[in-house]
């Protein structure tokens, strides 16, 4: 799945450089395998996997994609603001969808 989520990412415009664009790849395999954690407690995983805190997490997951809200718009067809919580889930819907 790491692959899908990178291809993803890279599509999308989040640089690798970024400390979100890891998080986040973090953040959806963790998401994919379990599907009822809560956003709180995805930020205090991601957290211990990269060995920093619940808001840098936050933070740094926001401060990836903020640039580029427009085009994700365009991109997910969608006509709504994006969080963190809607980016995550339309990620992983994108994912799922390329893998059928």
């Amino acid at each position: 799945m790491k692959s899908e989520i990178k291809e993803l990412l890279n599509k999308l415009g989040i640089k690798i450089n970024v400390k979100g664009y890891w998080f986040w790849i973090t953040a959806i395999e963790y998401k994919a395998e379990h599907e009822d954690v809560n956003m709180s407690e995805l930020y205090d995983e991601v957290a211990k996997s990269h060995n920093t805190t619940h808001s840098r997490v936050e933070r740094a997951l926001r401060h990836a994609y903020t640039h580029l809200k427009d085009d994700l718009k365009k991109y997910f067809n969608i006509n709504y603001d994006i969080n963190n919580s809607t980016f995550l889930l339309l990620a992983l819907e994108d994912i799922r969808k390329e893998k059928v």
